[in-house]
């Protein structure tokens, strides 16, 4: 049986898609480029969960809510992160047995778990994830170094640079990353809003996540006025 026959068999016997759904989909059973479970999230006809379980299924394989996961470890001492977007999969922890639990957002190559485990040179369990909790963590992280970078560069008042006419922040400025980063990092975290706050020593940035406002870093007050000015270039205040 074709992987797409399978998904729509599994999601019709599971009650996720109709039996006229079903009919509209079985031209594309055995057309191995037609990617049936996104086709189905992207219109709305499934959830990321029940592409999830529809996959364990044909993999046999055990699945995992990534938010159920703690990742405290740097992931990049496994893998590199464009490895890890390029086949969106994660290091999640180490088993009992000693083996590195490795998070796959989707069925992909059976060579590229041989190139895992090459990689990390010792025993590889695999579980599956959701593919865009897999996304949102890998952009998230991505933003947070970004931003680490940003604070790092800041804080060295002879790094702010500012260009030579109308004092507009250069694109390459470290205020200029670090405003930008602080705004990527709060997409995936879904924040409703963010939060700069000025004290004597230093600025506090704080995302509203789920009604609740969470501290996220802090930069030296000394760089406030470039962070301020970047933020008002951006909301066209003069």
């Amino acid at each position: 049986m074709k992987k797409n026959e399978f998904f729509a068999n599994y999601l019709l016997k599971n009650k996720k898609i109709t039996e006229k759904k079903y009919q509209e989909l079985s031209p594309k059973f055995a057309d191995d480029s037609f990617d049936m479970l996104e086709n189905l999230i992207l219109h709305g006809e499934i959830t990321g969960h029940d592409s999830l379980m529809a996959t364990a299924a044909l993999l046999e394989m055990p699945m995992l809510d990534l938010d159920a996961v703690a990742i405290t470890h740097n992931i990049e001492n496994y893998f590199s992160l464009e490895f890890m977007k390029r086949f969106l999969f994660l290091p999640l922890y180490l088993s009992r047995e000693g083996k590195l639990v490795v998070g796959v957002s989707d069925y992909i190559n059976p060579n590229m778990y041989s190139v895992i485990e090459m990689l990390y040179e010792g025993n590889v369990e695999y579980v599956l994830v959701e593919k865009q909790k897999v996304v949102d963590f890998l952009n998230q992280y991505e933003a947070n170094l970004t931003t680490k970078d940003a604070i790092s560069s800041i804080s060295k008042e002879d790094e702010i640079t500012k260009s030579t006419s109308d004092d507009i922040l250069v694109q390459d400025a470290p205020a200029v990353k670090f405003v930008d980063s602080v705004i990527r990092e709060a997409i995936p975290l879904k924040a409703s809003d963010i939060h700069i706050e000025p004290n004597d020593t230093t600025v506090v940035i704080r995302y509203r996540i789920d009604g609740d406002l969470v501290k996220w870093t802090e930069f030296p007050v000394l760089s406030y006025s470039e962070i301020s000015a970047r933020i008002k270039i951006l909301s066209g205040i003069d």
